[in-house]
């Protein structure tokens, strides 16, 4: 395995719990305890998307009411989601982004750690600190041009950190594509 590993791996777990969360109205919660209304969210969204069906309805709260459960959202970003989807539907996706400015920055270095970790161990060129100066410097750069990563709390990268350390490095794809079906539900 090369250091390009690393770097996939962080882009697929971005690319991937966001766009997945996002779609099927999972806005989370934290340890501050703000709920979303999923029936709020879900009824919105069926508004702004004439094509779903109720199939489509009852997995957005199936799924949304799962996120609710699982805290990989920060709160003040949950305040401004709900008050998002008081919005037209034009105005829902970039209330969302703006959103983004009032989180914090989440601990992402336990993730970090047991990646590069997980990467050493299964044989990728370079050395630990490259790796974790490497990911840090990936990680740093989401959070500074303000996407969800930022909104994110500290418990999904130390639940995605668990995952890493238990992966097979002969199926650390599909060893990660489950612990990704696991924590954020997605297939």
């Amino acid at each position: 395995m090369k250091f390009k590993v690393l770097v996939l791996v962080f882009a697929f777990f971005l690319i991937s719990s966001f766009a997945v969360i996002i779609s099927s109205c999972g806005i989370l919660d934290d340890e501050e305890g703000t709920k979303v209304d999923c029936d709020k969210l879900c009824n919105k969204e069926k508004e702004c998307d004439k094509e779903m069906t109720e199939q489509d309805v009852k997995d957005c709260l199936d799924g949304c009411k799962k996120a609710v459960e699982s805290g990989y959202y920060q709160d003040t970003f949950q305040k401004s989601v709900n008050d998002c989807y008081e919005k037209s539907c034009t105005e829902i996706d970039s209330c969302i982004d703006k959103s983004t400015s009032s989180c914090k920055a989440p601990d992402y270095m336990p993730y970090v750690n047991a990646a590069c970790d997980k990467m050493i161990e299964c044989g990728a060129e370079g050395t630990k600190e490259e790796c974790v100066a490497g990911g840090k410097e990936a990680l740093d750069k989401e959070v500074k041009e303000g996407g969800m990563l930022r909104c994110m709390t500290d418990k999904i990268f130390t639940d995605m950190a668990a995952c890493i350390k238990k992966a097979n490095c002969s199926s650390i794809d599909a060893d990660m594509d489950k612990c990704m079906e696991e924590i954020l539900g997605m297939k």
